[in-house]
């Protein structure tokens, strides 16, 4: 149970984190998208390490999902400029992603905050 608490905060502090930096563009702006985006992936690998029972006796599809999402996002930011089409397309698909990855996020976090959540049977008065 210790184990699971402590998933569940640690995934809590994270998203915290990805949404103030995704509202106020710190990775654009003030720290070096190539020093915070290795942060962000070393934090996600100590998760699946340290609690990878515990992710995938939760959801582990939902968990790679939400990954695999934020990874196609942050690789599109990368390499937008080299892509063959519009900025707009390619704001397109990273917010697209973005918005995809949120949801799968919130799906898992959902599943692993109920996980442990048991029924209370009905007690006849």
């Amino acid at each position: 149970m210790p184990d699971h608490r402590n998933l569940v905060k640690l995934a809590g502090h994270f998203s915290l984190v990805l949404a103030v930096d995704d509202f106020f563009l710190i990775h654009d702006r003030y720290i070096a998208e190539g020093i915070i985006i290795p942060l962000y992936a070393i934090f996600v690998i100590y998760l699946l390490v340290r609690h990878r029972g515990t992710i995938l006796s939760v959801d582990g599809f939902a968990f790679f999902l939400a990954g695999g999402l934020l990874f196609m996002s942050v690789l599109v930011d990368a390499v937008q400029e080299l892509m063959p089409v519009s900025y707009g397309l390619s704001q397109t698909f990273e917010e697209g992603f973005k918005f995809m990855d949120g949801a799968a996020w919130l799906y898992f976090c959902t599943r692993m905050a109920a996980y442990r959540l048991q029924v209370a049977p009905d007690h006849a008065d």
